[in-house]
Protein backbone atom coordinates (compact mmCIF):
# COMPACT_ATOMS: atom_id res chain seq x y z
CA UNK A 1 0.00 0.00 0.00
CA UNK A 2 1.15 3.53 -1.23
CA UNK A 3 2.15 5.81 2.10
CA UNK A 4 0.05 8.72 2.65
CA UNK A 5 1.51 11.91 2.18
CA UNK A 6 2.10 13.04 5.92
CA UNK A 7 1.96 16.88 4.73
CA UNK A 8 -1.61 16.59 3.17
CA UNK A 9 -2.31 14.24 6.16
CA UNK A 10 -0.97 17.15 8.36
CA UNK A 11 -3.36 19.66 6.57
CA UNK A 12 -6.62 16.90 7.67
CA UNK A 13 -5.66 17.36 11.01
CA UNK A 14 -5.25 21.59 10.97
CA UNK A 15 -8.67 21.64 8.97
CA UNK A 16 -10.67 19.42 11.95
CA UNK A 17 -8.98 21.90 14.05
CA UNK A 18 -10.11 25.01 12.52
CA UNK A 19 -13.86 23.00 12.27
CA UNK A 20 -13.65 22.54 15.77
CA UNK A 21 -12.84 26.02 16.96
CA UNK A 22 -15.47 27.29 14.48
CA UNK A 23 -18.01 25.42 16.06
CA UNK A 24 -16.75 26.37 19.66
CA UNK A 25 -17.01 29.81 18.51
CA UNK A 26 -20.77 30.18 16.67
CA UNK A 27 -22.21 27.33 18.85
CA UNK A 28 -20.37 27.52 21.91
CA UNK A 29 -20.05 31.28 22.48
CA UNK A 30 -23.24 32.06 20.12
CA UNK A 31 -20.76 34.72 18.14
CA UNK A 32 -20.42 36.70 21.09
CA UNK A 33 -17.08 36.93 22.29
CA UNK A 34 -14.77 39.45 20.80
CA UNK A 35 -12.85 36.61 19.22
CA UNK A 36 -15.43 35.90 16.83
CA UNK A 37 -14.46 37.61 13.92
CA UNK A 38 -11.01 36.93 14.22
CA UNK A 39 -11.82 32.55 14.54
CA UNK A 40 -14.62 33.19 11.35
CA UNK A 41 -11.50 34.78 9.45
CA UNK A 42 -9.07 32.59 10.12
CA UNK A 43 -10.86 29.36 10.76
CA UNK A 44 -13.97 28.92 8.39
CA UNK A 45 -11.19 27.34 5.63
CA UNK A 46 -12.13 23.75 7.55
CA UNK A 47 -14.82 22.60 5.69
CA UNK A 48 -13.18 23.66 2.11
CA UNK A 49 -9.62 22.20 3.01
CA UNK A 50 -11.39 18.72 3.57
CA UNK A 51 -12.80 18.60 -0.24
CA UNK A 52 -9.69 20.39 -1.36
CA UNK A 53 -8.16 17.25 -0.14
CA UNK A 54 -10.45 15.13 -1.04
CA UNK A 55 -10.32 16.09 -4.95
CA UNK A 56 -6.78 16.46 -4.69
CA UNK A 57 -6.54 12.28 -3.73
CA UNK A 58 -9.78 11.73 -5.50
CA UNK A 59 -13.01 9.71 -4.95
CA UNK A 60 -13.11 6.12 -6.11
CA UNK A 61 -16.48 4.44 -5.29
CA UNK A 62 -16.66 1.19 -3.84
CA UNK A 63 -17.88 -1.20 -1.25
CA UNK A 64 -15.40 -0.38 1.01
CA UNK A 65 -15.57 3.35 0.78
CA UNK A 66 -19.28 3.32 0.70
CA UNK A 67 -19.62 0.87 4.04
CA UNK A 68 -17.29 2.42 5.69
CA UNK A 69 -18.17 5.95 6.03
CA UNK A 70 -21.98 4.32 6.81
CA UNK A 71 -20.66 2.32 9.56
CA UNK A 72 -18.61 5.18 11.10
CA UNK A 73 -22.13 7.09 10.88
CA UNK A 74 -23.82 4.82 12.62
CA UNK A 75 -21.75 3.68 14.87
CA UNK A 76 -21.04 7.63 16.16
CA UNK A 77 -24.45 8.53 15.83
CA UNK A 78 -25.49 5.61 18.15
CA UNK A 79 -22.67 6.04 20.79
CA UNK A 80 -23.91 9.97 20.64
CA UNK A 81 -27.58 8.98 21.26
CA UNK A 82 -26.24 5.97 24.67
CA UNK A 83 -24.27 8.78 25.93
CA UNK A 84 -26.43 11.31 25.37
CA UNK A 85 -28.98 9.40 27.25
CA UNK A 86 -27.18 8.35 30.53
CA UNK A 87 -25.38 11.68 30.66
CA UNK A 88 -28.11 14.24 30.02
CA UNK A 89 -30.96 12.11 30.57
CA UNK A 90 -31.82 13.00 26.57
CA UNK A 91 -34.79 10.57 25.07
CA UNK A 92 -34.34 9.95 21.58
CA UNK A 93 -36.63 10.36 19.26
CA UNK A 94 -37.68 8.13 16.47
CA UNK A 95 -36.28 10.88 14.03
CA UNK A 96 -32.68 10.92 16.01
CA UNK A 97 -32.46 6.53 15.89
CA UNK A 98 -33.92 6.47 12.34
CA UNK A 99 -30.78 9.80 11.19
CA UNK A 100 -28.74 7.31 13.05
CA UNK A 101 -29.13 3.54 12.06
CA UNK A 102 -30.17 4.31 7.84
CA UNK A 103 -27.95 3.67 5.56
CA UNK A 104 -29.09 5.55 2.60
CA UNK A 105 -27.45 8.91 3.18
CA UNK A 106 -29.88 10.89 5.27
CA UNK A 107 -28.01 11.50 8.42
CA UNK A 108 -27.75 14.02 11.10
CA UNK A 109 -24.62 15.79 9.88
CA UNK A 110 -24.66 18.34 6.50
CA UNK A 111 -21.50 17.78 5.99
CA UNK A 112 -21.78 13.76 5.86
CA UNK A 113 -24.79 13.95 3.79
CA UNK A 114 -22.99 15.84 1.08
CA UNK A 115 -20.03 13.86 0.98
CA UNK A 116 -22.04 10.81 0.70
CA UNK A 117 -23.70 12.42 -2.67
CA UNK A 118 -20.15 13.26 -3.91
CA UNK A 119 -19.37 9.89 -3.70
CA UNK A 120 -22.14 8.46 -5.10
CA UNK A 121 -21.44 10.66 -8.28
CA UNK A 122 -17.77 10.20 -8.40
CA UNK A 123 -17.93 8.04 -11.26
CA UNK A 124 -19.13 10.20 -13.47
CA UNK A 125 -17.28 13.27 -11.97
CA UNK A 126 -14.33 11.65 -12.79
CA UNK A 127 -14.77 10.71 -16.26
CA UNK A 128 -15.38 14.32 -17.18
CA UNK A 129 -12.23 15.72 -15.89
CA UNK A 130 -10.60 12.61 -17.07
CA UNK A 131 -11.53 13.36 -20.66
CA UNK A 132 -11.55 17.03 -20.21
CA UNK A 133 -8.64 18.16 -21.81
CA UNK A 134 -6.60 21.12 -19.93
CA UNK A 135 -8.73 24.00 -22.00
CA UNK A 136 -12.16 22.22 -21.39
CA UNK A 137 -11.16 21.51 -17.37
CA UNK A 138 -10.43 25.23 -16.88
CA UNK A 139 -13.45 26.43 -18.71
CA UNK A 140 -15.14 23.39 -15.89
CA UNK A 141 -13.83 25.06 -13.55
CA UNK A 142 -14.61 28.84 -14.36
CA UNK A 143 -18.34 27.93 -15.00
CA UNK A 144 -18.45 26.49 -11.42
CA UNK A 145 -17.13 28.94 -9.46
CA UNK A 146 -19.47 31.48 -11.83
CA UNK A 147 -22.36 29.45 -10.78
CA UNK A 148 -21.33 29.29 -7.20
CA UNK A 149 -19.78 32.19 -6.49
CA UNK A 150 -21.68 34.75 -9.10
CA UNK A 151 -24.72 33.06 -9.34
CA UNK A 152 -24.98 31.66 -5.76
CA UNK A 153 -23.56 34.07 -3.50
CA UNK A 154 -23.73 37.03 -4.95
CA UNK A 155 -27.25 37.29 -6.61
CA UNK A 156 -28.60 34.66 -3.81
CA UNK A 157 -29.95 31.67 -6.32
CA UNK A 158 -30.69 28.55 -5.04
CA UNK A 159 -27.70 26.84 -6.78
CA UNK A 160 -25.89 27.81 -4.06
CA UNK A 161 -26.41 29.94 -2.21
CA UNK A 162 -23.93 29.83 1.20
CA UNK A 163 -21.52 26.59 -0.10
CA UNK A 164 -24.07 24.16 1.85
CA UNK A 165 -24.74 22.41 -1.26
CA UNK A 166 -23.50 19.56 -3.49
CA UNK A 167 -22.89 22.30 -5.89
CA UNK A 168 -20.01 23.59 -3.52
CA UNK A 169 -18.36 20.46 -2.62
CA UNK A 170 -18.34 19.00 -6.35
CA UNK A 171 -17.04 23.06 -7.28
CA UNK A 172 -13.95 22.45 -4.52
CA UNK A 173 -13.51 18.43 -5.56
CA UNK A 174 -12.66 19.84 -9.18
CA UNK A 175 -10.52 22.89 -7.48
CA UNK A 176 -8.31 20.27 -5.94
CA UNK A 177 -7.75 18.36 -8.64
CA UNK A 178 -7.04 21.04 -10.65
CA UNK A 179 -4.29 22.18 -8.41
CA UNK A 180 -2.59 18.17 -8.60
CA UNK A 181 -2.94 18.52 -12.27
CA UNK A 182 -1.87 21.69 -12.93
CA UNK A 183 0.85 21.57 -10.68
CA UNK A 184 -0.11 24.66 -9.12
CA UNK A 185 2.10 23.92 -5.72
CA UNK A 186 5.28 24.29 -8.39
CA UNK A 187 4.31 27.15 -10.69
CA UNK A 188 3.18 29.61 -7.75
CA UNK A 189 6.02 30.40 -4.87
CA UNK A 190 5.28 30.56 -1.29
CA UNK A 191 5.85 34.14 -1.01
CA UNK A 192 2.90 34.94 -3.07
CA UNK A 193 0.66 32.01 -1.40
CA UNK A 194 1.60 33.53 1.78
CA UNK A 195 0.50 36.86 0.46
CA UNK A 196 -2.84 35.99 -0.55
CA UNK A 197 -3.37 33.55 2.53
CA UNK A 198 -2.66 37.07 4.38
CA UNK A 199 -4.77 39.46 2.46
CA UNK A 200 -7.56 37.21 2.01
CA UNK A 201 -7.51 36.49 5.61
CA UNK A 202 -7.42 39.80 6.55
CA UNK A 203 -10.09 41.13 4.23
CA UNK A 204 -12.36 37.65 5.70
CA UNK A 205 -11.79 40.03 9.11
CA UNK A 206 -12.53 43.58 7.95
CA UNK A 207 -16.15 41.51 6.69
CA UNK A 208 -17.08 40.21 9.92
CA UNK A 209 -15.91 43.58 12.02
CA UNK A 210 -18.32 45.57 9.13
CA UNK A 211 -20.93 42.18 9.20
CA UNK A 212 -20.61 41.93 5.58
CA UNK A 213 -23.21 39.49 4.59
CA UNK A 214 -21.99 36.27 3.30
CA UNK A 215 -18.10 36.79 4.44
CA UNK A 216 -18.33 33.16 5.93
CA UNK A 217 -19.85 31.10 3.51
CA UNK A 218 -18.27 28.37 1.89
CA UNK A 219 -18.74 29.83 -1.56
CA UNK A 220 -17.65 33.10 -0.91
CA UNK A 221 -14.35 33.55 -3.39
CA UNK A 222 -12.31 35.53 -1.02
CA UNK A 223 -12.64 32.23 1.52
CA UNK A 224 -11.65 29.60 -1.27
CA UNK A 225 -8.98 31.91 -1.86
CA UNK A 226 -7.97 31.42 1.60
CA UNK A 227 -8.25 27.62 1.74
CA UNK A 228 -6.62 27.14 -1.93
CA UNK A 229 -3.43 29.22 -0.66
CA UNK A 230 -3.09 27.39 2.99
CA UNK A 231 -3.75 23.96 0.99
CA UNK A 232 -0.55 24.68 -1.87
CA UNK A 233 1.24 26.28 1.23
CA UNK A 234 1.27 23.13 3.30
CA UNK A 235 1.71 20.75 0.52
CA UNK A 236 5.02 22.24 -0.73
CA UNK A 237 6.33 20.54 2.57
CA UNK A 238 7.93 16.98 1.91
CA UNK A 239 8.06 14.65 4.80
CA UNK A 240 6.98 11.30 6.20
CA UNK A 241 5.23 10.94 9.66
CA UNK A 242 3.76 7.53 10.32
CA UNK A 243 2.45 9.30 13.62
CA UNK A 244 0.26 12.20 11.25
CA UNK A 245 -0.52 9.51 8.76
CA UNK A 246 -1.87 7.02 11.44
CA UNK A 247 -3.75 10.18 13.88
CA UNK A 248 -5.53 12.04 10.47
CA UNK A 249 -7.47 8.51 9.95
CA UNK A 250 -9.11 10.09 13.52
CA UNK A 251 -10.49 13.26 12.06
CA UNK A 252 -13.57 12.61 10.67
CA UNK A 253 -14.64 11.01 14.22
CA UNK A 254 -13.40 14.18 16.00
CA UNK A 255 -16.65 15.85 13.60
CA UNK A 256 -19.15 12.74 14.02
CA UNK A 257 -18.50 12.85 17.96
CA UNK A 258 -18.72 16.52 18.39
CA UNK A 259 -21.27 17.60 16.05
CA UNK A 260 -23.06 14.43 17.45
CA UNK A 261 -26.10 15.17 19.75
CA UNK A 262 -23.51 14.54 23.17
CA UNK A 263 -21.46 16.90 21.80
CA UNK A 264 -24.13 19.51 20.84
CA UNK A 265 -24.99 19.39 24.11
CA UNK A 266 -21.15 19.98 25.66
CA UNK A 267 -21.58 23.14 23.54
CA UNK A 268 -24.62 24.18 25.74
CA UNK A 269 -22.42 23.16 29.05
CA UNK A 270 -19.37 25.63 27.78
CA UNK A 271 -22.00 27.88 26.85
CA UNK A 272 -23.22 28.48 30.30
CA UNK A 273 -19.48 28.26 31.31
CA UNK A 274 -18.52 31.05 28.83
CA UNK A 275 -21.33 33.39 29.29
CA UNK A 276 -20.49 33.84 33.14
CA UNK A 277 -17.12 34.82 32.49
CA UNK A 278 -17.66 37.44 29.38
CA UNK A 279 -15.45 34.32 27.71
CA UNK A 280 -12.82 35.90 29.38
CA UNK A 281 -10.54 34.53 32.02
CA UNK A 282 -7.65 31.96 32.01
CA UNK A 283 -10.59 29.05 33.83
CA UNK A 284 -12.47 29.67 30.55
CA UNK A 285 -9.51 29.72 28.31
CA UNK A 286 -8.27 26.24 30.06
CA UNK A 287 -11.69 24.70 30.13
CA UNK A 288 -11.77 25.11 26.17
CA UNK A 289 -7.92 23.66 25.61
CA UNK A 290 -9.09 20.64 27.87
CA UNK A 291 -12.42 19.71 25.71
CA UNK A 292 -10.24 20.33 22.50
CA UNK A 293 -7.74 17.60 24.07
CA UNK A 294 -10.25 15.10 25.42
CA UNK A 295 -12.04 15.06 22.12
CA UNK A 296 -8.88 14.71 19.99
CA UNK A 297 -7.72 12.11 22.66
CA UNK A 298 -10.81 10.36 22.73
CA UNK A 299 -11.72 10.13 19.21
CA UNK A 300 -8.53 8.26 18.41
CA UNK A 301 -8.82 5.85 21.17
CA UNK A 302 -13.03 5.20 20.42
CA UNK A 303 -12.11 5.03 16.89
CA UNK A 304 -9.20 2.33 17.18
CA UNK A 305 -11.85 0.45 19.22
CA UNK A 306 -14.09 0.70 16.92
CA UNK A 307 -12.02 -0.31 13.64
CA UNK A 308 -11.08 -3.26 15.94
CA UNK A 309 -14.71 -4.55 16.30
CA UNK A 310 -15.80 -3.65 12.67
CA UNK A 311 -13.27 -3.44 10.28
CA UNK A 312 -13.36 -7.17 9.75
CA UNK A 313 -17.02 -7.53 9.19
CA UNK A 314 -16.68 -4.93 6.76
CA UNK A 315 -14.22 -5.99 4.78
CA UNK A 316 -16.33 -9.99 4.58
CA UNK A 317 -19.52 -8.09 3.94
CA UNK A 318 -17.33 -6.07 0.71
CA UNK A 319 -16.36 -9.58 -0.19
CA UNK A 320 -19.24 -11.09 -0.13
CA UNK A 321 -20.95 -7.77 -2.21
CA UNK A 322 -18.09 -7.28 -4.84
CA UNK A 323 -18.64 -11.14 -5.58
CA UNK A 324 -22.66 -10.79 -5.99
CA UNK A 325 -23.11 -6.86 -6.91
CA UNK A 326 -20.11 -5.92 -8.05
CA UNK A 327 -21.80 -2.85 -9.78
CA UNK A 328 -19.20 -0.15 -9.56
CA UNK A 329 -16.74 0.85 -12.14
Amino acid sequence: MKERASNIELLRIIAMTFIVIWHISIHAQKGEAATHDFITATTTTGVNLFLLITGYFGLKLRWKSYLNIIAMVIFYSLLSIVINYYVFGYQPSIKDVFKAVNPFGITAYWFVDYYIILLLLSPILNIIKDRATNKEYIYLIGILVYLSCIIGLLFGRTINKNGYCIMQFITIYYIGDAIKRFKLTNRISNKYLIAIYIASTFILYIGGIFNIPGRAAYNNPILMAAAISLFCIVAKMQFASKHINSYAKCMFPVYLIHEGLFGKNIYYLLYEIGAKQNYYSHEYALSLLFYIVVLFVGAAIIENIRRAIMDKPIEMLCNFLNKRINIFP
